[in-house]
């Protein structure tokens, strides 16, 4: 069963729309929000999760540059017994060989890697934004609007790794570093470029200060001028990579990097310009210093910008700035939450919702390629 692709972002879309107004409630002439009802968000972030996963486990394997890959290879995997594993020859993570075939064990069917997949991918990400964002929804909806959704469907072990970072931030901010270090380990077994993100456990450690804002700048051009070379060093030294050079990966050029470093630096110029890394963010329902978490995932984005500097040199770079990236959808919210102003508050809100909005609905429109996601079709 095939959707087209518009109607399926469509139908997104409004539901999301559809839903944003039960987070208000006008009262008179007075517009005021109510972002911090729990029961509300808990609402919507069920919900939404449920239609995530749904569109991630139904899907056909032509849905996705490489789901008919990994669907050979789990055909694969299935007739080997586990020490046949050990000595399968691939370019892929033992680890994501060893979970191919826990799951054919189970379930000879190849749609069962999606199902079981799906299901710790949308939790992770979920949980995650539950148990940091102080707007669920808002993340949610970047989640989805800035493409993290589509991108999650494309690439399958990274987004497994994901999982492992994601959950491997609360250990990063609690500062236990063997916890930490365990599961982006766990992690660089689905996809070995998980492993660059150790480096946020020294990043983490710097508070930015609004003085390190012109230094921050001149190095970007620095990275920039000196990125060709650069990227020359990380070919020579990483013959992973060197395999993804002449894939469809890199058929955007650098429209898609320089794109998604316009976005990112929008992002922390928000963040920066609301002093949310000074400004706690409270809530009753989730009484946190959100001074620590904006301080920490400032810098992560900071680190992503670096590595999306190097993307306009090499595409597929953009898929390692994703470590760092995705803190964006919980960053961008709080950061909102720290503007006193609600008239400048709502005015920010609408104009962010428009933005990714507009984002989305260009790229699905006039590079559908990127990903491959749509047209979208079901398994059955």
């Amino acid at each position: 069963m095939s959707i087209k692709t518009n109607e399926m972002q469509l139908a997104y879309i409004i539901i999301f729309s559809l839903l944003i107004p039960v987070l208000f409630r006008v009262n008179g002439s007075k517009f005021r929000l109510k972002s911090g009802n729990l029961r509300v968000d808990i609402y919507f972030l069920v919900v939404a999760s449920v239609l995530f996963y749904l569109q991630f486990a139904l899907r056909s394997s032509s849905v996705g540059s490489d789901t008919q890959n990994y669907f050979d290879l789990f055909q694969n995997i299935k007739e080997l017994n586990y020490s046949g594993v050990c000595n399968y020859v691939t370019r892929m993570e033992i680890g994501y060989l060893f979970y191919n075939k826990i799951i054919s064990d189970l379930c000879s069917n190849p749609q069962s890697l999606l199902v079981v997949s799906g299901l710790f991918i949308i939790t992770a990400n979920s949980y995650f934004i539950y148990k940091y964002s102080q707007q669920i929804w808002l993340s949610l909806f970047l989640f989805f609007t800035l493409r993290y959704f589509d991108t999650n469907m494309n690439i399958l072990r990274q987004a497994l790794a994901l999982v492992c970072i994601l959950y491997s931030y609360t250990f990063l901010r609690n500062r236990r570093f063997w916890p930490f270090l365990s599961l982006v380990g766990l992690g660089s077994l689905f996809h070995i470029s998980a492993i660059v993100f150790i480096i946020s456990w020294f990043t983490v450690k710097v508070r930015f200060k609004s003085s390190y804002i012109f230094w921050y700048i001149l190095s970007l051009f620095g990275v920039y001028v000196l990125s060709s070379y650069l990227v020359d060093i990380l070919f020579r030294f990483n013959i992973i990579y060197v395999y993804y050079a002449d894939s469809d990966y890199l058929a955007g050029g650098k429209i898609a990097p320089m794109l998604n470093l316009f976005i990112n630096l929008c992002i922390i110029s928000i963040g920066i310009s609301t002093k949310s890394y000074k400004v706690p963010v409270e809530s009753k329902e989730k009484p946190r210093n959100f001074i620590y978490d904006n301080q920490n995932m400032l810098m992560l984005l900071l680190v992503s910008s670096y590595i999306q500097i190097l993307g306009l040199s090499f595409a597929l770079l953009e898929r390692v700035a994703a470590y760092f990236q995705i803190f964006s959808i919980v960053f961008l919210p709080n950061s909102l939450k720290c503007i006193r102003r609600k008239e400048w508050y709502i005015l920010s809100l609408f104009l962010v919702i428009l933005v990714s909005i507009a984002y989305y609905l260009i790229i699905i429109t006039y590079r559908p390629d990127w990903n491959k996601v749509y047209p979208y079709r079901f398994c059955f």
